[in-house]
């Protein structure tokens, strides 16, 4: 098992900054991963739920929930301020 786990490093270092990887005869694509902002205007987000008519819950650390509405625009005022327990 060390000796796979070592051969699989070793292919990682090997492909460097390579954007495929080779195992056998066949070669794979990496996807390309691209992270953008969607919104902004949180402190310390923790979780999300999506409210099924496109809008988005962002829960904050500090138990504010705010919302992300459908057209990606933050509401300024807090939803819902979950108290602590």
């Amino acid at each position: 098992m060390k000796s796979l786990i070592f051969k699989f490093c070793l292919l990682f270092v090997a492909l460097g900054h390579s954007n495929s990887l080779i195992a056998g005869d066949t070669i794979y694509s990496l996807p390309k991963v691209a992270f953008i902002q969607y919104a902004s205007g949180f402190s310390k987000p923790t979780d999300r739920a999506n409210a099924g008519d496109g809008r988005l819950f962002i829960v904050e650390a500090n138990g504010n929930i705010k919302i992300i509405n459908a057209n990606g625009t933050t509401e300024s005022y807090c939803f819902v301020k979950v108290p602590e327990v």
